[in-house]
């Protein structure tokens, strides 16, 4: 027997894989927990605001004029220069050439700012689809902090959203996700998730009226329909979106790539069509719409940026 214990002695891997997927959501939780916590991140971003200043002077000064327009205090190092920096580096190492960001606003600038750098440098070509619910928002608080150069990398899509029940057929297991009405079916090389807005608290009845979902988060389904449509892998970014992360994982079966960004809090995954295959969405009747978890910056009455 002595031939097999190296096979005993070894954790089941589904076993190890949940280990460490626990470990992922202690440290995923964006609430201030614990001060290790705390202190790495601050860090993270007072080092992101710095190398922003210092080796991107024109990002940064466009992005303190863009907070300041939400009302966001431009000289602490605020979470979004961590943004930047970790979206400015990724855009760097992959070069997407089709981008779908879900939810415009600062990242918006990030990557049309980059665009417009890798093309200056190599002759590169991209696009960005950047998909908004708020027309206010776009329209004081995003689109006058782009150059027209950088303008013309961005397609903008005003969307209205809706929600549905996402079912995987083989576990039982569902969600009410909130989605985009009016996506683009592309290709995409990469797709960032900073909206739809989720609620707190929805209340639907499934189509056959024998079963009603307990209250609950809703969660970001637009990478899921995205999958639907398409043949290849695609990875997704999700900025900070707890509830999102943890259904997606529970709906698609098995994933090409996981990782983490403890720092910048930013969760990566890349799934295939196939992985979906058992995943089927529900129309829903709304019973209770529940209340919004964060409302876009345009619905709560931004000031008007002063070069209007």
């Amino acid at each position: 027997m002595q031939h097999l214990s190296g096979r005993f002695n070894r954790p089941p891997r589904r076993l190890a894989k949940a280990a460490v997927r626990r470990l992922i959501d202690h440290y995923y939780w964006a609430g201030k927990r614990t001060f290790y916590q705390r202190l790495i991140r601050q860090r993270y971003r007072q080092r992101a605001s710095e190398v922003l200043r210092t080796s991107e002077p024109a990002l940064y000064q466009s992005m303190r004029e863009m907070l300041a327009a939400l009302g966001l205090d431009v000289e602490l190092p605020h979470k979004k220069f961590g943004d930047a920096l970790f979206l400015l580096t990724y855009f760097r190492q992959h070069r997407p050439r089709l981008i779908l960001e879900c939810g415009a606003g600062l990242s918006t600038l990030v990557f049309a700012y980059a665009m417009n750098e890798a093309r200056v440098a190599d002759g590169y070509r991209g696009r960005i689809i950047s998909m908004e619910q708020d027309n206010e928002f776009l329209k004081y608080c995003v689109q006058p902090y782009l150059t027209d150069t950088q303008l013309q990398n961005v397609e903008f899509h005003s969307s209205s959203t809706a929600q549905e029940y996402f079912l995987d057929e083989k576990t039982g297991v569902g969600y009410i996700g909130d989605f985009y009405t009016d996506v683009p079916i592309n290709a995409y090389d990469l797709i960032f998730i900073d909206g739809p807005v989720n609620h707190h608290g929805v209340q639907v009845a499934l189509p056959d009226s024998t079963r009603i979902t307990e209250r609950g988060k809703t969660f970001s389904a637009d990478y899921l329909n995205v999958l639907r449509t398409i043949e290849e892998t695609v990875p997704v970014v999700i900025d900070q979106r707890l509830d999102t992360r943890w259904k997606i994982v529970e709906l698609v079966h098995g994933s090409q790539m996981e990782r983490y960004h403890y720092a910048a809090m930013k969760f990566e995954i890349a799934v295939s069509p196939k992985n979906v295959a058992a995943l089927k969405r529900l129309p829903v009747q709304t019973i209770d719409k529940g209340e919004s978890l964060y409302l876009p910056l345009g619905q709560k009455s931004p000031p008007r940026p002063s070069n209007l």
